[in-house]
């Protein structure tokens, strides 16, 4: 695998490997694992998904585009029909672009999303585009429902065309 980058400093290398929870500080392909981006197609699909397409509480009151937990009451709001002994909230976040990038962060250091992680990195390794219809197949730890959730992720990308997201995205990092 070939990688054209400008290497960063020792001090924003362990800012990197903090950030992101990356294990060994000397190892490329570890900073590749969990530093990379996240497919529009999937990101749009999961946000339309988790906020009822813009329409639900989480995203009007709490700018949650993506319907992040906490077990903080102080940064969270209590869901309207939270099980009984359950003790999650859902996050308050600032902005919507916090809520964003909470998310990407959340997709490339947690571990319920090695598989997504892994997947990208071996569609990188193979000089692929990572893709947002494929990726989306490794949300299972995303949802409680499962492998329903997937198929409703491979559904609205597909009839929303979303991977078109994902081109655009790619043709826009080729001409810069």
């Amino acid at each position: 695998m070939h990688i054209n980058f400008e290497a960063p400093s020792f001090n924003r290398l362990l800012e990197i490997r903090k950030k992101y929870r990356v294990k060994n500080l000397y190892s490329l392909e570890s900073y590749l694992r969990k530093v990379d981006i996240v497919p529009p197609a999937m990101a749009i699909a999961q946000a339309a998904v988790e906020s009822g397409w813009g329409r639900s509480r989480f995203i009007k009151e709490a700018n949650n585009v993506f319907g992040h937990w906490t077990y903080n009451p102080s940064i969270g709001m209590m869901p309207e029909n939270r099980d009984e002994g359950a003790t999650h909230f859902i996050r308050i976040f600032k902005t919507i672009q916090d809520s964003i990038s909470a998310y990407m962060l959340n997709l490339n250091r947690n571990r319920a999303y090695k598989e997504f992680q892994n997947k990208r990195f071996e569609l990188r390794a193979q000089g692929l585009k990572p893709d947002g219809l494929e990726l989306s197949q490794t949300m299972l730890n995303y949802s409680g429902i499962g492998h329903d959730y997937l198929g409703i992720l491979k559904n609205v990308i597909e009839k929303n065309k979303l991977l078109e997201f994902d081109k655009k995205f790619y043709n826009k990092l080729n001409t810069k």
